[in-house]
């Protein structure tokens, strides 16, 4: 997140009154620089080292990694054990909650449900996950499998995760679940960020314009009008597109887009709602801002 001073700066700078506002702090990931490995003439050349992937952004979780999730269908990890010997190879979507992750790179992550656990590893490599996204919702697609790992295999995995302890524990081969995933996203948080509403009028003719000039997202009809902004909140991470991203602002408008009611609106932009998503009071969404 960005600092109170670069919030309140940007907000007036766009004519927008913060109410409220997140000082947690945004730490990012160093880089490293890489280099061609020595090659002597009296020997063969080296073997092109493999492609590294690059580490994601620490600080903002949710996200969409690898080829993202198509299916509609999910299955959570207690119902997944008792069939996963009949799946077959067969692509299945894992709804869940992540309690562990590689501390060192974000190349696999353990979801547990249930008294189930799992590990999730990613597809050749192809991609990593945020080393802090630990104790978000996560939906993952792929193979789901149980298979046995040796002993040396067990212990990497638990020191990996910070345990040197648990893994001095470990006795002969493992038999665990397993996942391997070609996309998966991690949901955004589901605190209501911090509000906003426009100073003047210039500002909110604005967003107005854009909400306007949106387009609509496909989701599910509602039963009953959305009474305010941590239901719309709540509405919004249920729906692809939406559910995989950190929004830094909310506001609550009357009456955008020739609709009747209340309307709520995210920020999903380092500008104050320069894109984003407005849900209206009957439950339609509307991306606007070049947000999809």
């Amino acid at each position: 997140m960005r600092s109170g001073v670069i919030t309140i700066f940007l907000l007036a700078s766009l004519g927008w009154g913060a109410l409220a506002q997140d000082s947690q702090p945004t730490s990012q990931p160093t880089s490293r620089p890489t280099s061609d490995p020595a090659q002597d003439g009296d020997q063969k050349p080296a073997k092109p080292a493999p492609k590294r992937v690059r580490l994601p952004a620490l600080g903002h979780p949710a996200g969409v990694y690898g080829a993202g999730v198509s299916q509609s269908e999910a299955v959570r990890l207690p119902a997944l054990a008792k069939v996963i010997d009949r799946l077959h190879g067969r692509p299945i979507r894992l709804d869940g909650r992540i309690s562990d992750v590689c501390r060192k790179k974000g190349c696999w992550m353990v979801l547990r449900e249930g008294g189930e656990e799992i590990r999730v590893r990613f597809k050749d490599y192809a991609f990593f996950v945020p080393r802090d996204s630990a104790g978000r919702e996560v939906i993952v697609e792929g193979i789901a499998t149980r298979k046995t790992i040796p002993e040396a295999e067990a212990r990497h995995y638990a020191e990996e995760s910070g345990d040197p302890e648990a893994a001095k524990k470990i006795k002969g081969p493992q038999q665990v679940l397993a996942f391997t995933a070609t996309g998966a996203e991690i949901l955004g948080g589901q605190s209501l960020p911090p509000r906003a509403e426009p100073s003047s009028d210039a500002a909110r003719a604005a967003l107005v314009e854009a909400i306007a000039a949106g387009a609509r997202v496909p989701g599910p009809a509602l039963r009953a009008p959305l009474p305010n902004l941590k239901q719309a909140l709540r509405f919004l991470r249920a729906l692809k597109g939406p559910r995989s991203v950190e929004f830094s602002l909310c506001a609550q408008l009357e009456g955008v887009a020739g609709k009747p009611g209340e309307v709520y609106v995210f920020s999903a932009s380092e500008r104050a709602f320069a894109r984003g998503y407005a849900v209206l009071a009957n439950g339609e969404v509307i991306a606007f801002g070049g947000q999809k």
